[in-house]
């Protein structure tokens, strides 16, 4: 690999700090659901349900705001509710039909509504849900024993 275009490093530049931007909004994001949660006065077993009503609630918005920029945009949408690789795919493989705008729209709401969704989601469970995330990951030597 070669470096030949000083060009390039303006994009990436302004790439990295709407990254840094996206960074900081997640771990405030998180740890202010996290917190919200802490203050209901509920049985903790509830909590999860209420976080991933929340993250469906969410998701059915996001589809219902895009539907201006057709059926297409309304599915791609729903990658707020999955790892999101569908959407990155297609952008590779080509056929991305959106004009400009709108996959700048589309992708922008899936990037904010996954930081949103995932704070639901496991910011609602506290950090249990996080450590047995990691322990299914790791697979079942890492689970601690009995």
């Amino acid at each position: 690999m070669k470096f030949n275009s000083p060009a390039l490093l303006l994009p990436l530049t302004i790439l990295a700090a709407l990254m840094v931007v996206a960074s900081l909004l997640y771990v405030r994001c998180f740890y202010g659901v996290v917190d919200l949660f802490k203050h209901f006065k509920i049985p903790p077993h509830v909590k999860p349900a209420i976080g991933a009503f929340a993250t469906g609630l969410f998701a059915l918005g996001v589809f219902r705001a895009l539907a201006y920029f057709g059926p297409e945009a309304q599915t791609d949408s729903l990658n707020v509710l999955s790892f999101g690789y569908g959407i990155l795919q297609k952008l590779l493989d080509g056929p991305f039909h959106h004009h400009l705008i709108g996959a700048v729209i589309v992708l922008g709401a899936i990037g904010m509504g996954k930081i949103l969704t995932t704070s639901l989601t496991i910011g609602s469970a506290g950090p249990a849900a996080c450590s047995g995330r990691a322990w299914s990951s790791a697979g079942p030597s890492a689970a601690p024993s009995a």
